[in-house]
């Protein structure tokens, strides 16, 4: 018989039903009978503890009759070489769980089965047994209690007793030493001994005296500062509260812990300083047997337990005790969450890429920076920061994707599919993925290209076919995307360079004054990187500008000889939608500048606040010495900012 998957969430009351996990996507999703869905590695441990004493000869405890050999084949009917635990991941500790951004099952970890980041932990019998090894003493018995402990700081010379208070603190046990040898129990595994009115010794004062605390005087708040692994072993803090008693107070131990365990400390610990009722009672030296630890019910006290703190001898035995903790408490956990994990700050020199695109248009701020950087491995963060001012253009988190062409781009219509064609491309590291034509359409799947004049087109693309090692052919392709349709008409060479843009890419707007110049950045490779590699990128002024109006058209005007002359305006903002009677006007007031020319001659120009112009037939008999002559003209949208944008051209044929 094998075991293929022992295991059990480390979870609260875990072994009720260690087939279930609390995770949404699983078919096994729930919690085990009567569990409060609260954190407990410790379940998990002492459930996968059991199985194997059960079943493995030679363990503490074992019974043959649990695990017999068999009559058909030599050996013990379950194998216990065939124990297979579950489950061991082979991703990282601590990048797994912590590194949600990697793998989205992180949070996960914390209830469910895995060992990850668990077997290197103590048990409270693991941890004390450990301590008293290396000071020469051997304990008779040490209960299983919570926390699990990742380690203890020891940093001077001291006795076993000091050495083991802080975890007896945690896990609220009491050492106890007698006939049966040293013993570390909970006090609800110590025998009771009950002690009647009668079993009272006679004495000069009281034979039981009780003192109950002011409710004012109880810690309602314990603070609890603790190393945390989770951490890089920093202090941390969490907080356990106790009803509304207004006391508060702090406790530093030396424990090596994690967030729950750290919580379930912090819990015992205050639940033992609200246990303040103390008693003091005689009795005769017949009950000599009664040590510090054990527990006794006073009968005229009901049904109270009380664990002795000292007993004096003398004639008679004078016994002080303080009742067992049974008080709820509630932690209040900040380290329940995944402790963020940092890169090591590594001393790279990351490929950078910039370029200078069209933005939201209009007049004030109209174009951005696009910016993006690629090393492996990362340095944590790449900083972008203006030479000018400081400011930061752009910071990145993770590694772009970068490359190069591996084939010419040529020059394309834009906004058209290309069906044909396809650009073939090379990346660092990373990785290009296929969408559909809808997706597409919509904005996925876009590089930014650099042009050999300088420009950069944003191309768009349906399909990623990979070729080898970071090498994919790409189909389907829009060509000037995002505005750049003047750069789709621009050459760029095998080698020229490409970004892939998502999220680790970044934009920065672009003020109008450092337009037709060139902007001086550094580019600054995690937090130990104080000197930075320069970037240089050239601002035009051209992408500012208004776009080209379409549609040009010119027609004589009925019987007179007059000629209408019209065109559509464009606009770079919000000129997908089909509201409205006209798309946006992103330049404000609206003019136009209407240039007409007999061949190469410049004869007239006209500024126009509308799309259109009347050509009246006197002046073209003045400008051309007669009407309905042919001409040719050109239009531009002007910017009070910027000036006039580019050009729309015409012509008139008799």
């Amino acid at each position: 018989i094998w075991f293929t998957e022992l295991g059990c969430g480390a979870v609260d009351k875990g072994a009720n039903q260690p087939n279930v996990f609390g995770d949404e996507k699983s078919a096994e999703n729930a919690r085990p009978y009567f569990s409060s869905g609260v954190a407990d590695p410790h379940i998990q441990r002492q459930f996968l503890r059991a199985h194997h004493q059960w079943w493995q000869a030679g363990s503490p405890g074992f019974d043959p009759g649990n695990n017999p050999d068999s009559t058909q084949y030599a050996g013990q009917m379950l194998d216990p070489e065939r124990i297979y635990v579950w489950t061991w991941d082979a991703r990282p500790y601590p990048a797994f769980p912590n590194r949600t951004d990697v793998w989205s099952d992180g949070p996960n970890h914390m209830n469910g089965h895995w060992l990850t980041g668990r077997l290197g932990t103590l048990a409270s019998q693991e941890l004390i047994a450990a301590l008293g090894k290396d000071f020469g003493v051997s304990f008779s018995r040490i209960s299983a209690a919570a926390p699990l402990a990742q380690g203890v700081q020891l940093n001077s010379i001291i006795s076993l007793r000091r050495a083991v208070e802080p975890y007896l603190q945690a896990s609220a046990m009491n050492v106890r030493d007698g006939a049966q040898g040293i013993q570390v129990l909970r006090s609800i595994e110590v025998d009771r001994v009950v002690v009647l009115s009668d079993d009272f010794a006679a004495n000069k004062g009281p034979n039981l005296s009780r003192r109950d605390p002011n409710s004012d005087e109880t810690t309602g708040q314990l603070a609890l500062t603790y190393i945390d692994r989770a951490s890089n072993y920093q202090p941390a803090t969490v907080t356990a509260i106790a009803g509304l008693n207004p006391v508060r107070t702090g406790a530093v131990t030396n424990l090596v812990l994690e967030g729950q365990n750290a919580r379930k400390s912090v819990e015992n610990m205050l639940a033992q300083k609200q246990s303040a009722t103390t008693i003091e009672f005689f009795l005769p030296l017949s009950f000599m047997s009664l040590e510090v630890g054990d527990t006794v019910q006073i009968s005229d006290l009901g049904k109270t337990r009380y664990v002795i703190s000292s007993i004096r001898q003398g004639n008679v035995l004078k016994i002080s005790a303080h009742a067992a903790p049974e008080v709820n408490v509630v932690s209040m956990d900040a380290d329940v969450k995944l402790a963020s994990l940092r890169a090591p700050q590594i001393s790279v020199l990351p490929e950078l890429f910039g370029a200078h695109l069209p933005g939201t248009g209009g007049d004030m701020e109209g174009t951005q920076l696009l910016v993006g950087a690629f090393s492996d491995p990362w340095p944590g963060t790449v900083s972008f920061k203006n030479d000018q001012d400081g400011a930061l253009l752009g910071q990145l988190a993770s590694s772009s994707i970068l490359g190069i062409l591996s084939n010419p781009l040529n020059p394309a219509t834009p906004d058209l599919w290309d069906r044909t064609s396809q650009l073939h491309v090379e990346i660092y590291s990373g990785h290009l993925s296929s969408v559909g034509a809808f997706d597409a359409l919509n904005g996925a799947n876009r590089i930014a290209v650099l042009k050999n004049n300088g420009q950069c087109e944003i191309v768009g693309f349906e399909n990623a076919q990979l070729l080898g090692p970071g090498k994919y052919a790409l189909s389907g392709l829009l060509r000037g995307q995002n505005n750049t349709m003047v750069a789709a008409a621009e050459l760029a060479d095998a080698g020229n360079g490409f970004a892939f843009i998502n999220g680790s890419t970044a934009f920065a707007p672009v003020s109008n004054e450092r337009l037709d110049q060139s902007i001086f950045a550094t580019a600054f490779a995690g937090n130990l990187d104080l000197v930075g590699q320069p970037v240089e990128i050239m601002l035009s002024h051209e992408l500012a500008k208004p776009f080209a109006p379409v549609h040009a058209r010119a027609k004589r005007n009925g019987a007179s000889q007059d000629i209408v002359i019209t065109w559509q305006r464009r606009t770079q903002i919000g000129g997908d939608s089909w509201a409205g009677s006209d798309v946006p006007l992103d330049f404000s007031p609206e003019a136009y500048v209407l240039s007409i020319f007999d061949g190469a001659t410049l004869v007239r120009q006209i500024d126009c606040s509308a799309a259109q112009y009347i050509y009246s037939s006197a002046d073209q008999t003045t400008d051309l010495g007669a009407a309905l002559t042919p001409f040719t003209f050109e239009v531009r949208q002007v910017s009070a900012v910027h000036g006039p944008g580019a050009a729309l051209l015409g012509s008139f044929s008799s």
